[in-house]
């Protein structure tokens, strides 16, 4: 991102263009390394298989896993380069692209009959020496990494035996041996990702430079920022409680026998420097300290058994996802599998089941297992949160209630003073006496009593950790490396030394065989079997398999309606892969160009919508707040004064803006019945929506009307890397297609805006579908679709009172480009159910300006004034005779206009006189038609 001081004007458009073109390149360079690392997982679970069923293919496998994965996965290394980081003296960093090795076998190999290290080290040094015999196995090796080198390129020798340079086609391409390893090098290539990415580094830089020489008030540079997250579903967490998980008295309970909570100490009375020769009177101080009875001392335990010291717990878990099953057999995803199923309220930021829905969960759980490490500090967490809730909601009320000096008012307060407040809330609400269903209504009183259980509740929690991974079938887990120790064949050698090479430090998994790949995590689980673990090995079976004794409490969000549902609970619709729901505007100023930047670089704002309830019409202004017309009450097209804006055959408007004409062509071809409700849904939907940043804005537009910015975004929905995929599925083909089981193609509803949230600035929108040309669109089945909105009879206009107004968006489908009329001030959001809500906002510098500017126009017709003298105004057209008088209120900062429309034509801007409240003679009068025109004043620098 660009940085620059706050409050100041938006960044030149040539700076604002190359910062937008880098950010869309870095994304690129990031997604495509996040592609490589899942193909890499790919080609580790093909090799896994491989390991575990090296008989297929008469032991031949391997040529199938580097058709298929190993020789793409370089090729696609090679195709997008590595960026490299470099510091310089002054601190500041370089960004280069580097040449990429490719280790292709090593030294080891001559062991073998089939010396071929040493063939691939003649034929390198025999090209250098003008002889191509066996140069076919040069070149395929720089083939699979995606490079076809000519039949007798020029070699150099760089050192006899370790070093070659290959000239071809303008590039250089290094071999060397280096380490007893036989590497090759790609150069960095203009195709490739990382230098487009170098380059435009650079380039922008340079226009930073540029721009920063010149002697202007605003100096810009160039910062990074961290790119949007991927979002990974938190896993289900298990809480403990009873004498499973309460803790050894030696972790933990140092001060159980002191009130203050700290580890009681006993000084010695002597030097401890001097303690070799006090030894009888420390084992005297000692033996004092023995506790008398049955007392209990802090410094004497005897131990009747090994201590039991919790720190793991092993689980089982039944898993009961919602899918299809035919036999007893789980079938594929179908598209509406979620849908179906599902809803998305309105409001609702998690989907929810739908009632009777618990009959598409298939009968016979998918069993999964794990293995997790317990946190003792769960209860410490807890009542910090509650004294936190505390601090906030009952404290102040009890400092004014019982007058506590302000010297009082501790950060402690509650904890030294809570049975004090306790029983003066008690008293005030008389809560203590009222029934149980109407106490746990109360947060307080919640809240009150769940910080008195939590002072004696033994509890430990976790996650049950590894959830997700499991339901992709790969559990991360520490391996051996890449090899084959016991295969005598050097082909096998050199492919396993290849694969471990490709692979690098990527993380590596187990594989888990048998069991169901169930990537979208729905339906309902259940604990199998939980085991505890302490830390000497002893284990206590807290939940027995096949038992339906132990009680399992749940949320009521996670409770299953089913009564007899044997300890299950439900599990919101997630995806298991980290994923994210992509939300970010378009530049008003191109056909198709996403804004990559953090905060939107080229403005979003198409234009301007202001809506007229007194005259009926719709002022439209351009991006910059200048008036360019309205459409009338009679749904025609009226150019703004002083303004002429050249006309197509039907007498439309051809507005500067594309997304602005194509938005007033489409209300003008929808004629006056449609316009007039589209007036009522804006003045609904306004009505709604109070952004919190309401005050910050005092502009002249805003006193007299609410404008509506016409903007576009771009939204998808998008996993990490490539789609997962089964990975105990043998890949014999580059055709074959992906075993995912059709969830990439599962619908997931997207709600654009909160219904009556305040703060959400979303008027309406349409969506945008591709036609024609690319980047090219219309509005799908010409909808207007106003969430906001009350019900409005029109069957081109949906509300949220109609049904549930959502998109369905699929990890496979291209990202949905929309139309929306939001108000500026506010935030627009867009919820998904599956994935934390995205937000988009604008910045002030997008819009402050054009409020600021825009003038407002008010139909006044007839109005009666004292008729002017036209001779006289020929002679003085600026004149008092010149000028209407009219009685209007003042508005600071601003001034009144009256124009007129003269055949067809629009006058000069007339100054109005005020009106004179003192008796005068009568004067014959005059009808007028015109408009009274509102404008701000500037000074003389702002103009």
């Amino acid at each position: 991102m660009i940085a620059k001081k706050p409050g100041q004007q938006r960044i030149p458009t040539q700076l604002a263009q190359a910062l937008n073109e880098l950010n869309s390149l870095q994304e690129q360079y990031h997604q495509a390394w996040l592609d490589i690392e899942s193909m890499r997982r790919q080609l580790y679970s093909q090799w896994y298989y491989f390991m575990k069923n090296i008989d297929e293919d008469g032991g031949n496998f391997y040529n199938t896993i580097n058709r298929t994965s190993l020789i793409p996965l370089r090729t696609a290394i090679a195709q997008v380069g590595e960026l490299e980081f470099s510091k310089n003296g002054d601190g500041s960093a370089t960004v280069t692209s580097k040449a990429l090795p490719f280790g292709i076998l090593s030294q080891l190999n001559d062991a073998y009959s089939k010396k071929f290290f040493s063939s691939y080290v003649s034929t390198i040094q025999e090209a250098a020496d003008g002889r191509y015999d066996d140069w076919d196995d040069i070149k395929v090796e720089f083939a699979n990494c995606g490079v076809t080198l000519s039949e007798r390129p020029p070699v150099t020798t760089i050192v006899e035996g370790e070093a070659w340079q290959i000239e071809d086609s303008g590039q250089i391409y290094d071999v060397k041996v280096e380490g007893g390893i036989f590497n090759i090098y790609i150069p960095p290539t203009d195709s490739q990702i990382a230098v487009q990415v170098t380059n435009a580094i650079h380039n922008l830089s340079e226009a930073i430079a540029t721009n920063n020489s010149q002697k202007l008030t605003t100096k810009y540079n160039l910062r990074p920022f961290v790119s949007q997250n991927y979002w990974r579903a938190n896993e289900p967490a298990i809480l403990l409680t009873g004498d499973a998980a309460k803790a050894p008295l030696r972790f933990g309970q140092d001060g159980r026998l002191n009130e203050n909570d700290y580890l009681e100490c006993q000084p010695l009375d002597f030097d401890v420097e001097t303690i070799i020769d006090n030894l009888k009177q420390l084992q005297g101080q000692i033996d004092n300290l023995q506790p008398e009875g049955n007392r209990e001392s802090i410094n004497f335990i005897t131990w009747n058994e090994q201590p039991w010291n919790p720190f793991a717990f092993h689980w089982s878990v039944f898993f009961y996802p919602c899918r299809d099953a035919v036999s007893g057999e789980v079938q594929d995803y179908h598209p509406n599998q979620i849908l179906d199923n599902y809803s998305l309220e309105p409001n609702a930021i998690d989907l929810q089941l739908k009632a009777g829905k618990e009959s598409s969960f298939i009968e016979s759980g998918n069993t999964y297992s794990g293995f997790s490490l317990l946190s003792p500090s769960v209860g410490s967490d807890l009542k910090e949160r509650i004294i936190y809730y505390l601090n906030e909601e009952l404290l102040p009320n009890y400092y004014f209630g019982n007058s506590i000096p302000e010297a009082d008012k501790t950060s402690d307060y509650l904890t030294d003073h809570f049975q004090e407040i306790r029983d003066w809330y008690y008293a005030e609400t008389g809560i203590g006496d009222k029934p149980e269903e109407e106490q746990v209504q109360d947060p307080i009183f919640v809240a009150l009593w769940a910080y008195e259980e939590m002072e004696d509740l033994q509890c430990m929690a976790q996650c049950i950790g590894g959830v997700n991974d499991t339901l992709l079938l790969a559990q991360p887990t520490l391996q051996l490396e890449v090899d084959d120790p016991l295969t005598n064949d050097p082909v096998a050698k050199i492919f396993h030394e290849q694969v471990r090479w490709t692979l690098g430090n990527s993380l590596q998994y187990k594989f888990l065989t048998g069991d169901i790949f169930n990537p979208i995590r729905s339906g309902a689980m259940s604990i199998g079997r939980l085991w505890l673990v302490d830390s000497f090995g002893q284990h206590k079976e807290v939940v027995e398999a096949n038992s339906v004794t132990t009680e399992v409490v749940t949320t009521y969000r996670m409770e299953p309606s089913d009564t007899g549902a044997n300890n299950k609970f439900l599990l919101s619709p997630r995806l298991a892969q980290p994923a994210r729901l992509n939300f970010h505007w378009l530049a008003a100023d191109a056909l198709n160009e996403v804004e990559m930047t953090k905060a939107p670089a080229r403005t979003p704002v198409c234009g301007w919508i202001l809506p007229n309830n007194l005259d009926s019409n719709l002022a439209i202004y351009d991006h910059q707040g200048l008036s360019l017309g309205s459409i009338d009450v009679d749904g025609k097209w009226r150019d703004a004064p002083e303004v002429t804006i050249e006309r197509d055959n039907n007498e439309r408007p051809l507005l500067s803006n594309y997304h602005l004409r194509k938005l007033v062509h489409y209300l003008l071809e929808q004629r006056e019945e449609f316009q007039q409700q589209f007036l009522s849904t804006l003045d609904n939907s306004l009505a709604t929506i109070d952004p919190e940043s309401f005050a910050e804005h005092t502009t002249l537009a805003l006193l007299v009307g609410r404008p509506i910015a016409v903007v576009r975004a771009t939204f998808s929905l998008e996993v990490k890397g490539l789609p997962a995929i089964d990975p105990t599925v043998k890949i014999e083909s580059t055709e074959q297609a992906p075993a995912n089981y059709g969830f990439t193609e599962v619908k997931i509803p997207i709600r654009l805006g909160d219904y009556q949230q305040l703060n959400d600035g979303l008027v309406g929108y349409w969506r945008e579908k591709p036609v024609g040309n690319e980047g090219d669109y219309e509005y799908e089945g010409n909808m207007f679709y106003a969430p906001q909105s009350r019900l409005v009879n029109h069957p081109l206009i949906q509300t949220e009172k109609e049904g549930l107004v959502y998109f369905e968006q699929t990890v496979d489908a291209p990202p949905q480009g929309v139309t929306m009329l939001i108000d500026p001030r506010g935030v627009v959001h867009a919820t998904s159910g599956v994935l934390p809500n995205q937000e988009l906002r604008l910045p002030g510098e997008n819009y402050n300006h054009a409020l600021q500017k825009m003038e407002v126009n008010f139909l006044s017709t007839p109005v009666l004034s004292d008729r002017r003298d036209k001779t006289i105004a020929n002679n003085d057209r600026l004149g008092i005779f010149n000028q209407i008088a009219i009685p209007l209120p003042e508005e600071p900062g601003s001034t009144w206009s009256w124009l007129t429309l003269q055949e067809e034509k629009w006058s000069e801007k007339e100054k109005i006189k005020p009106v004179n409240f003192k008796a005068t003679f009568y004067r014959s009068q005059e009808a007028s038609e015109g408009w009274l025109q509102l404008s701000q004043i500037y000074d003389q620098e702002d103009s």
